[in-house]
């Protein structure tokens, strides 16, 4: 498969998915805190009751995701005429985990979204959330060293910054 065609197709699930942002942004994870609060039935958090919908919508959503752009990131490692590429997917790998760890802790990182890879990944280790946050800073380190402004690997897959490195420099910097 194309991996710029799998960068952007990837792309965009992640950033056309409002209505998972909802769910689990704001109808469960505010209530939980309680920065909204209610009496009907849709207001799970405040009252700590569980509902399976709410609670794993982001993390359904975003791991189908994962998977694509994890594929993205090993196929493109160590290719020099995909550099960008690399750096970009690896990016948007770590916001998603980002993501995941923030709502939930405890999550699998390093095995997440290899299951094709082999079986010793069909149910990936947990990580730690205070280890996460090191392998977050570690990939987008070194996303944030491998951009090159000089390399026009993307072409017009990138919906994003159009493959401007100094915009996904602030982005990963962010």
């Amino acid at each position: 498969i194309d991996m710029e065609y799998l960068f952007a197709s990837s792309t965009v699930s992640i950033t056309n998915d409002g209505g998972m942002m909802i769910r689990a942004n704001q109808i469960y994870a505010a209530n939980m805190i309680q920065h909204t609060a209610g009496v009907g039935t849709l207001s799970h958090g405040d009252k700590y009751t569980y509902e399976k919908n709410y609670s794993a919508s982001l993390w359904g959503s975003y791991y189908g995701k994962l998977k694509n752009m994890t594929h993205v990131v090993d196929q493109t490692k160590g290719d020099p005429e995909r550099v960008n590429l690399h750096a970009m997917s690896l990016a948007l790998r770590a916001y998603l985990l980002h993501r995941i760890t923030d709502m939930y802790g405890d999550a699998p990182y390093e095995q997440a979204g290899r299951g094709l890879d082999g079986q010793e990944n069909w149910f990936p280790r947990y990580d730690a959330q205070q280890d996460i946050y090191g392998y977050l800073v570690r990939d987008l380190r070194e996303a944030r060293g491998l951009l090159n402004a000089g390399v026009n690997d993307i072409g017009g897959q990138d919906l994003i910054y159009q493959g401007d490195t100094g915009k996904w420099k602030k982005f990963i910097n962010s």
